[in-house]
């Protein structure tokens, strides 16, 4: 376990705002709010112990399974994964050369490949794939689908990406919003917590501001309406009917739609390298 100061403006002035979870050794996760406003997990697994977390069944993205939550979250890729192929197509008109950093079992990659798309892959937690062919190419196009907030050293991240990415090339980003409308509703169980695989809790100002620290031009932002379902049905409890759950839905997607893409469930984010 380590303690860490705020990654954006390097405090260690912070107060516990949740206590979700204890592992069998007793070590307590809190999500602690920075006075910039930033929320992170502190104090939080290491490097080197953060991967026993994710050898769990729990972990749908490195996991197979079962059920209905499954059906969905299976369901959900792959209606989304036509919608980011046209969101990509739309930022490099021909040739894509293209990375998916964070790839996880690599499905996303496989569909691409399988539509003639030029795609590889990078994930430091999932074993079966290969890191090492990545290093020695440029890619014209990034994508980073809920993987920032897994990265605990985000200055060698922007340096990895720097050197990956070609001159005038766009990185897709896509991570959880701690403004999400959906996230009163679920109190604690909101699943998009995700103790401790989820190191940082962005909202639209703080990742802007790691943007910009870091030298990237937003140049879009998306509304991502499936993953306000998904992160509802996996944060259902007991206390919440189905009825309940649908009207819940029902709202939070409403309010996206007349509030725009800063407001849903996860913050999507086209950016490009300042020149």
């Amino acid at each position: 376990m380590e303690k860490i100061n705020c990654y954006l403006c390097g405090s260690s002035v912070n107060q516990e705002i949740l206590t979700r979870w204890k592992n069998d050794n007793g070590d307590q996760f809190n999500i602690v709010n920075c006075e910039c406003n930033f929320k992170f997990l502190n104090p939080r697994p290491t490097f080197s112990e953060i991967g026993d977390y994710y050898n769990s069944v729990d972990y749908h993205p490195h996991s197979k399974g079962n059920g209905i939550v499954y059906y969905m979250f299976n369901l959900s890729r792959r209606l989304t994964y036509r919608w980011k192929l046209r969101i990509m197509k739309k930022q490099v008109k021909t040739n894509i050369r293209h990375l998916d950093y964070g790839s996880g079992d690599k499905s996303f990659v496989n569909f691409l490949v399988k539509k003639g798309i030029s795609s590889l892959s990078y994930d430091e937690f999932y074993q079966p794939t290969n890191n090492d062919i990545v290093n020695s190419r440029k890619f014209n196009l990034i994508t980073l689908w809920h993987s920032l907030e897994h990265i605990h050293n985000l200055d060698k991240l922007f340096l990895h990406l720097d050197d990956l990415l070609e001159k005038n090339g766009k990185i897709i980003l896509a991570v959880p919003n701690f403004n999400a409308p959906e996230r009163k509703y679920f109190n604690d169980n909101w699943k998009a917590y995700d103790f401790p695989r989820h190191l940082y809790h962005f909202d639209s100002f703080s990742l802007d501001k790691l943007l910009e620290i870091k030298g990237f031009r937003i140049v879009d932002r998306k509304r991502m309406l499936l993953d306000t379902i998904y992160i509802s049905l996996l944060s259902r409890d007991d206390s919440i009917g189905y009825f309940k759950l649908f009207n819940i839905i029902i709202k939070s997607i409403i309010r996206v739609l007349l509030k725009g893409p800063l407001f849903s469930s996860s913050l999507l984010y086209i950016c490009e390298k300042n020149n």
